[in-house]
């Protein structure tokens, strides 16, 4: 497929098509404050290379396009860091209210800030951010019908995307190293068991409304402790999920909720999880410019212990997002998500500001309080800095 995309950018550049790219290079560096949990692990700081191009082709018409956005990371520490992915790689077509569209890509149905309850259409991109904001590309086909205010869509998932977790070297892993090249799945057609997959959205003034059916691989796994080391076997049932999400826009005020049910395994075990949550805007604060978000969230999922896994089971999300009117696009974002049982938190600060035309700079810090045990005990004691030094083409 990479290569086809390849000969048709070519071809068609001279075609009369439009040819667009965009994208960023850039060069992580991270710090961390406390000595590593595990011997093996990387101690102080490193520095990664990212890369993240985006290329696009369109029609005179606009009625066709195809899109190409590869991801690569270089670690010099951890190999399962050093990893690519393509994120996109599609072709889409337009007929009147119809949308055709086959290849890969990444879709969302969340509408909350902190954590994406409902989706569940891609794979955590685990190496990146384990939060689950990072996703793989899902190969797809798509029919849409999008006549007006509504749309419905209905989605075939041919193959499962295999997620790779920290190695023995890395930062930021689980107590117990996951092991996915004994990955179990619940059916014999294992990773090539196809997924499906429904939606209907609705726009109604302010209200934005989604109804979404799933029924394949779950993107979760079950993490299945091993008697003869100390790794952990990730299994992946079946899966059948309803949702709904809700957003409703009062002015300065943003209402979000949503939730879903699930049957897992052959059993068709029940669980179901929920979150809601409130934003407002202070626009133009005194005529300055500036401009301030204050958020609230809460997520709570009723999954027993050995259903897939989450670590969002009965959790409070408060942040807070201010961008300043400079020519720069200075922007501070901060919010934290606190496990109500036992107030484990996990904070996040950035700051980013863009240089000229193609730089940005980012700086982020993480940090994690409470209890450092549990199967996250791992991720509890790294916190740390991040600087990035983005270049965007």
């Amino acid at each position: 497929m990479r290569s086809l995309f390849a000969i048709t950018f070519v071809l068609c550049a001279g075609c009369g098509a439009k040819v667009d790219y965009r994208g960023s290079m850039a060069a992580d560096g991270r710090a961390f404050f406390r000595k590593a949990k595990y011997a093996a692990q990387e101690q102080g700081s490193s520095v990664s290379l990212v890369a993240e191009p985006e290329f696009y082709l369109q029609s005179k018409s606009e009625r066709h396009l195809l899109t190409l956005r590869p991801f690569l990371r270089l670690d010099p520490i951890d190999q399962q860091r050093s990893h690519w992915d393509i994120r996109r790689a599609d072709y889409v077509a337009s007929v009147g209210d119809w949308v055709f569209g086959a290849g890969a890509g990444i879709f969302s149905w969340r509408v909350l800030s902190g954590v994406g309850v409902v989706d569940i259409i891609n794979q955590i991109d685990f190496v990146e951010d384990a939060s689950g904001n990072q996703k793989l590309g899902q190969p797809y086909a798509r029919i849409a019908w999008q006549p007006g205010a509504w749309s419905f869509e209905i989605m075939a998932l041919p193959v499962f995307r295999q997620p790779t977790f920290p190695g023995e070297k890395g930062r930021l892993r689980f107590a117990a190293l996951v092991d996915t090249d004994s990955a179990l799945y619940e059916t014999r057609l294992g990773r090539w068991q196809p997924s499906f997959a429904a939606r209907v959205a609705v726009n109604a003034g302010g209200f934005d409304i989604g109804l979404g059916l799933f029924s394949g691989v779950s993107r979760q796994p079950r993490l299945i402790a091993q008697i003869t080391d100390e790794r952990v076997v990730p299994a992946y049932d079946l899966t059948h999920q309803a949702s709904l999400d809700v957003s409703w826009t009062i002015g300065p005020v943003v209402l979000k909720a949503e939730g879903f049910g699930r049957l897992w395994s052959r059993d068709l075990r029940f669980y179901g999880g929920a979150g809601g949550g409130i934003e407002y805007n202070f626009f133009d604060i005194a005529g300055s410019g500036v401009n301030l978000a204050l958020l609230g969230e809460y997520y709570y999922d009723s999954r027993p212990a050995d259903a897939p896994l989450t670590f969002f089971k009965n959790d409070a999300f408060l942040g807070t997002r201010l961008t300043l009117p400079d020519s720069g696009g200075t922007r501070f974002i901060v919010g934290a998500v606190t496990d109500v049982r036992d107030l484990r938190t996990y904070i996040r600060g950035q700051a980013s500001r863009r240089f000229g035309n193609h730089f940005r700079v980012i700086v982020q810090v993480n940090a994690y309080v409470g209890k450092r045990d549990g199967l996250e005990g791992g991720l509890l004691r790294d916190d740390h800095a991040m600087l990035r030094l983005a270049y965007f083409l």
